[in-house]
């Protein structure tokens, strides 16, 4: 019988108001104390591979499918299995299993840098977001309206993709068309301010792309996408308009790192 910390696959219908709004096959979900739904997990302990079990639960208020966030659901699941988490000892085997460490402090080390340069870069990141909030505030002007229309279709689009890939319909998003627009807006103008003032900055400081600027960039992009840089360069000299997206990506960051260096 699965017991709080077990992983259980899967077959289920969730319903609202005896409408089925979302389908899956062979999902796991882990049994845990804190759910995003509330009591989700408490209704499946105890049951066993082969069960089926209805989980009456109140979808919140923050659910991402506002028109039925709040409402009761009904999730009929059907479970396939069970399976209980086993975990290796923390040793030096495990390290050595792990990638080219001979003991676990070697391991531990490693994996107490990436969290110091993680958090290294959420705090640049917020800095900047500060910095160029505080830059846009003190620059406004009238923005041309079409260049807002399409950066907003941009990023609405943007979030279609995202939405799609979690498993939502044409229908769905139909639906969400004039609420996300509304909600993205602010941030579409924000983009286009930012990219005429950096734009700006860029030429009266003569700032320039350099083949250098690209190399350094096809090197960092190779490492991301695990192919050689020469398979990368390949790509944007044979794509003029992604190269172009590039040079103004590099020459906006350079535009950025001046007003880092220059704000008081």
């Amino acid at each position: 019988a699965s017991r709080m910390g077990d992983y259980l696959v899967v077959d289920y219908t969730c319903q609202v108001e005896e409408e089925e709004i979302d389908k899956r096959e062979g999902d796991w979900i882990y049994l845990q104390e804190k759910d995003f739904l509330p009591g989700f997990s408490t209704q499946l302990i105890g049951v066993q591979a082969g069960e089926k079990k209805e989980v009456n639960i109140a979808l919140p208020i923050e659910f991402p499918r506002p028109e039925v966030a709040g409402k009761k659901a009904l999730f009929l699941v059907d479970v396939k299995e069970i399976k209980e988490e086993l975990l290796p000892a923390l040793d030096d085997e495990l390290a050595k299993s792990a990638g080219e460490f001979q003991t676990l402090d070697e391991l531990k080390t490693k994996i107490r840098n990436e969290i110091l340069e993680n958090k290294k870069k959420h705090a640049e990141a917020a800095y900047e977001k500060a910095l160029l909030d505080e830059f846009l505030k003190h620059n406004k002007f009238t923005l041309p309206e079409g260049l807002v229309t399409k950066r907003l279709e941009r990023l609405v689009e943007e979030a279609f993709e995202y939405e799609r890939r979690r498993g939502a319909s044409e229908d769905e998003l139909k639906s969400k068309t004039e609420e996300l627009k509304k909600e993205l807006e602010p941030e579409a103008r924000r983009q286009v301010q930012l990219a005429f003032l950096l734009d700006e900055i860029a030429s009266e400081q003569e700032l320039k792309v350099s083949d250098d600027d690209f190399k350094a960039r096809y090197a960092k992009i190779a490492e991301r996408v695990r192919q050689s840089a020469e398979k990368v360069a390949e790509y944007y000299a044979g794509n003029e308009d992604a190269r172009l997206a590039l040079a103004e990506q590099i020459r906006n960051e350079k535009a950025i790192d001046y007003l880092k260096k220059n704000a008081k």
